[in-house]
């Protein structure tokens, strides 16, 4: 991977790291977006992020024009679906580690009480002398 692989590479993730959040149609256009680029930095000579904010505009400024196309409403059911499958599996992990927990203490109890029963129980040895 050459420099001028690198620099598009970095342009494209900071158009990424605008997105809240990369579904189907957002990675369609990130891919058109990614070809347009590579095509551009193929035939320019000397590539640097500043040509390329100059060309196709700051990251920011991509992602706005991308959402001034989409439907609004769209976005803020997918926003909100995202949001509350992210509770869920939260509430879900935070309920598997409190059951964990709760084996744990009650695995180390009876293993305690394993013990001392154990230790209490009568042991007897036979002894042979000949």
């Amino acid at each position: 991977m050459n420099n001028t692989d690198k620099i598009c590479e970095q342009y494209i993730s900071q158009i990424k790291y605008f997105f809240p959040l990369i579904g189907k149609k957002e990675k369609d256009y990130l891919q058109k977006l990614q070809t347009t680029l590579n095509d551009y930095c193929e035939q320019s000579v000397t590539v640097s992020l500043d040509s390329l904010y100059t060309e196709f505009g700051t990251p920011s400024n991509i992602v706005a024009d991308y959402f001034s196309d989409t439907n609004i409403n769209d976005i803020v059911k997918r926003v909100r679906k995202d949001k509350s499958l992210k509770r869920i599996s939260f509430c879900l992990i935070a309920c598997l580690i409190i059951v964990l927990i709760g084996c744990s203490i009650r695995i180390g109890i009876n293993f305690k009480n394993y013990n001392q029963a154990i230790s209490d129980s009568a042991q007897y040895y036979e002894e042979i002398i000949e």
